[in-house]
């Protein structure tokens, strides 16, 4: 703005060296690399001599002083992650669940924290130690899973960054979501949105994700229309699980499922059942604490990476999604869980001549294995079920029995002779 005059540099030039001046009496939380400091140092002293009378001086000695004060101020910027890294490692040994990988991850402790002190660390280097020390946390935190099966199910939420949404942080990705850390959930209202987090590093085998929330479709007043018409279709929010094979949904519960018949928060709202259901986060927050509104995914990992997350792409006006205390749970590689299973589902109902006899439900896009069972109608033979869908769609479905009439023989005797014979449908007139 003021333009490269020669008097604009040297203003500029004296300017910079003192501010560079004020990083030596910094009350700094983290060290700077020594070569940056150097390289300040230098820098500083080249601008004091320069030749006032050469433009060309003045402008080299302004680009290296501020490219010092940069590279100081990157130094410092790093280690003050590492300084971090360090904490989150010593809380990690502190709270270890994996005694297996402690020795090691002691040995990591004390070798950065050397280093660290030592103010030797490049920038490239403090890089590495940063993803070397994430790992090392995630590794403490995941107990032994050798042992794990559908009988001893082991905990692996470690895997989820900030599942319960006590800090705000960059580990979830998406817009629009309003995050409150004293309610420790977060909110979607009145749009759409696709939000989620992908896990590395997990074991080969069979997982479930568990996360509390639901889906209000529009106002309270149409959400309990719709529920008391068993209507499903318009539960647009949507949990996800998805690997580089397969992708596995369910629609999030609605806010009407798990009312409560009692008043959990003074802005809770009374259907016209007497029941209540939450209205704000704080009212969201205490129906979670009962351990309500759960909603889940059975997925089977292979390869390492998993993406969790919530997905809307219809809107109802004022509707709102809202959910927090995300699980991870692991179960070996020999698990008998069905993939894909869920808590959102959707009802077969078979039914013969217009009742229902039985029932199965299925989430959606999920294979569906039609009953074995062989209804009973007298007179008939059952031949198959119609209707039945191959993959499960996002809505309920009626399967229709479908039944041949049989025939029996009539035999006509007289005095022991048979005189005629005739073969007759069931339920048809004898003549």
């Amino acid at each position: 703005y003021l333009g490269d005059s020669f008097e604009m540099y040297q203003t500029a030039l004296e300017e910079l060296a003192a501010s560079a001046d004020q990083i030596f009496l910094w009350d700094r939380s983290a060290p700077i690399h020594s070569d940056a400091i150097e390289a300040v140092e230098m820098a500083i002293q080249d601008a004091q001599w320069v030749s006032y009378v050469d433009e060309e001086s003045i402008k080299n000695a302004y680009d290296n002083l501020s490219d010092a004060i940069a590279m100081a101020m990157t130094s410092y910027h790093k280690y003050a992650l590492l300084h971090s890294a360090l904490s989150e490692l010593k809380t990690a040994l502190e709270d270890c669940q994996n005694e297996s990988v402690r020795d090691d991850a002691q040995s990591l402790h004390d070798k950065v924290q050397s280093a660290y002190n030592r103010t030797e660390l490049s920038n490239e280097e403090i890089d590495i130690l940063l993803e070397e020390i994430k790992k090392t946390c995630l590794d403490l935190k995941i107990p032994d899973l050798s042992d794990a099966s559908d009988e001893n199910p082991i905990d692996v939420t470690g895997y989820i960054n900030n599942p319960k949404y006590e800090e705000y942080n960059g580990d979830w990705t998406g817009s629009g979501w309003m995050m409150n850390v004293a309610f420790h959930n977060v909110e979607f209202y009145n749009e759409n949105f696709y939000y989620f987090q992908t896990l590395t590093g997990l074991p080969d085998g069979m997982y479930k994700i568990d996360v509390q929330g639901y889906y209000r479709p529009g106002t309270t007043v149409n959400s309990y229309n719709l529920y008391q018409k068993s209507d499903k279709t318009k539960l647009y929010a949507k949990l996800f699980a998805e690997t580089s094979e397969v992708r596995h949904t369910t629609y999030l519960q609605s806010i009407i499922s798990e009312a409560s018949k009692t008043k959990l928060r003074s802005d809770d709202v009374k259907l016209s059942n007497g029941l209540y259901v939450p209205y704000t986060m704080g009212g969201a927050h205490s129906y979670f604490q009962k351990d309500l509104y759960h909603n889940y995914i059975y997925i089977y990992v292979t390869g390492g990476t998993l993406t969790i997350g919530l997905e809307k792409d219809k809107l109802i006006a004022d509707d709102w999604t809202i959910f927090t205390n995300w699980s991870l749970t692991y179960y070996g590689e020999d698990s008998q869980h069905v993939d894909g299973d869920a808590s959102g589902k959707y009802t077969i109902t078979y039914t013969v001549d217009g009742k229902g006899v039985y029932s199965q439900d299925f989430a959606p896009n999920m294979k569906v294995i039609p009953l074995e069972e062989v209804p009973e109608k007298e007179g008939h033979t059952f031949v198959g079920w119609d209707g039945i869908p191959d993959i499960m769609p996002e809505n309920d479905v009626t399967a229709t029995g479908i039944f041949t009439t049989n025939k029996y023989k009539i035999t006509y005797s007289l005095e022991g002779e048979i005189i005629a014979s005739d073969s007759i449908e069931y339920g048809k007139p004898i003549i």
